[in-house]
């Protein structure tokens, strides 16, 4: 796929995977590192990422808490001509959790939901 093309758009798939990709990238955390953390193998996430494969609710909810971030900021969103866009990208907001664990990440989290715009 061309994007510099017009008339190529994104699939919600790659659109998301291009979020997830871009949160990793800040972290510093690789496709393997990834995998691991959610059980899936590196090809899966790979295909994922790529957008050649769906995301289930089960693998954002995992990607999310594996990353530390709210399942929400990873859900692409459709400009105004119905086209798939990544989520806006907040690069403090991507940090990766300062606790232990990811599932300590997300719960700090919940109570620190983040920038509002």
């Amino acid at each position: 796929m061309n994007l510099n093309d017009q008339n190529d758009s994104l699939t919600p798939a790659q659109a998301t995977g291009l979020t997830v990709n871009q949160i990793m990238f800040y972290q510093g955390v690789t496709r393997s590192e990834l995998a691991k953390r959610v059980g899936l193998s590196r090809p899966s996430i790979s295909l994922k990422i790529a957008g050649e494969v769906g995301w289930s609710l089960d693998d954002l909810l995992s990607v999310a808490d594996a990353l530390g971030v709210a399942p929400q900021s990873l859900l692409p969103q459709q400009d105004e001509h119905g086209n798939w866009i990544p989520a806006p990208f907040v690069p403090g907001y991507a940090k990766a959790p300062a606790l232990a664990g990811a599932s300590a990440g997300w719960a700090h989290r919940e109570s620190n939901p983040g920038p509002t715009d």
